[in-house]
């Protein structure tokens, strides 16, 4: 595998945090480059090669692998990846790319719910082309890095790429029942999407990963929904709570992607789902740093959940001071404003600090 001297031993210790068996230190992610200045192949003018070009995605892929430091439990990966509409995509919608992202054209806004019938279509064109995707690269693949499934955000997330979110807004109050209807025809669709995805990569490699960065012996799947942050305690146990049971029962393991301070107020009713391994706590631009959400974490802690974290170099100290080592995974950056990425020196630094290395 690019860059990493044993695979075996990174693997073991994703064994130990699914278990919240790391009593030595957290699990880390932590990324640097070799040469500054080498950057991947610049982009061509062509929007549709960035996204839809995998030789060219391929290539430079590798290119900026080759030149990454891994460490901690870093590895390289390459995820199919068409932005976070692919689910409404399969359904039905188009999608509009720019250079950083891309978004969904809302191909049922202002049409009744009622009228609409979610059902999965392996002839969908962008189905397809995520499928060759993930094919063209565990075929290019060959041990060198693993190969992510694409970014699947179901239940209301999905209604909400297909109808925008202002309907999805109104129909919570004005038809729930064709709500939850659509949300249970999609909770059946989003397993079915990650079996077929799984089945392509299964061959060629053991367990999977996808955007989070995790990896897990078998089918695991971030658990998630953005649109929680528009809705009450009330509200999300009535739309939000059911299909997540059924993703907890389908999935080997999953982490919760809570996303912004604003849907913190479903922390503790998360906490309670026997099956969801931890939570993805994440605070989003413009709020405080890690470090501020120490209650909020100690609070996943003391429920026995693990975490998942952003954070930065400066905030190490804190967190590990703070924050028991079982079930925790920092995923570490530079501090705002730092400029460039860790070179060796820095990585290696920052090494010893978690492990108390001499």
């Amino acid at each position: 595998m690019i860059g990493i001297k044993d695979w075996s031993k990174i693997q073991n210790r994703y064994l130990e945090y699914w278990q919240m068996e790391n009593h030595d230190f957290p699990l880390y992610r932590l990324t640097g480059v070799k040469k500054l200045g080498v950057s991947p192949e610049e982009p061509p003018a062509s929007l549709e090669t960035i996204w839809m070009d995998t030789e060219y995605i391929i290539r430079r892929a590798r290119r900026a692998m080759e030149n990454t430091i891994y460490a901690g439990v870093a590895y390289p990966a390459l995820t199919a990846d068409l932005g976070p509409d692919i689910f409404g995509a399969v359904l039905g919608d188009d999608i509009v790319f720019s250079r950083g992202t891309s978004w969904a054209k809302h191909v049922h806004q202002g049409k009744d719910l009622s009228e609409v019938h979610l059902a999965f279509d392996e002839n969908n064109p962008w189905w397809q082309k995520i499928q060759q995707m993930l094919r063209d690269y565990v075929a290019d693949s060959k041990g060198d890095y693993l190969v992510g499934l694409a970014d699947w955000h179901g239940t209301l997330d999905a209604l909400v790429s297909l109808w925008g979110p202002e309907d999805v807004a109104l129909a919570v109050y004005d038809c729930p029942d064709e709500v939850k209807r659509l949300t249970g025809e999609l909770a059946s669709i989003f397993q079915t999407v990650l079996t077929k995805q799984h089945e392509v990569v299964r061959p060629y490699q053991e367990g999977t990963t996808h955007w989070m960065g995790l990896w897990h012996p078998g089918l695991w799947y971030n658990t998630s929904c953005d649109f929680n942050i528009l809705v009450s305690p009330d509200m999300f146990e009535e739309f939000v709570v059911p299909p997540l049971k059924q993703d907890l029962a389908f999935l080997d393991a999953s982490i919760y992607h809570l996303d912004g301070p604003g849907a913190f107020r479903h922390l503790k009713r998360l906490l309670e789902f026997p099956d969801l391994h931890g939570i993805q706590l994440v605070y989003g631009a413009g709020a405080p740093p890690a470090v501020h959400w120490l209650p909020e974490l100690k609070q996943i802690q003391a429920a026995g959940k693990g975490i998942h974290l952003n954070c930065t170099v400066s905030e190490l100290d804190t967190l590990l001071a703070e924050l028991k080592p079982e079930g925790l995974y920092l995923d570490i950056g530079p501090d705002e404003g730092f400029g460039r990425p860790f070179n060796q020196e820095e990585v290696d630094a920052i090494v010893r600090k978690i492990e108390k290395k001499r």
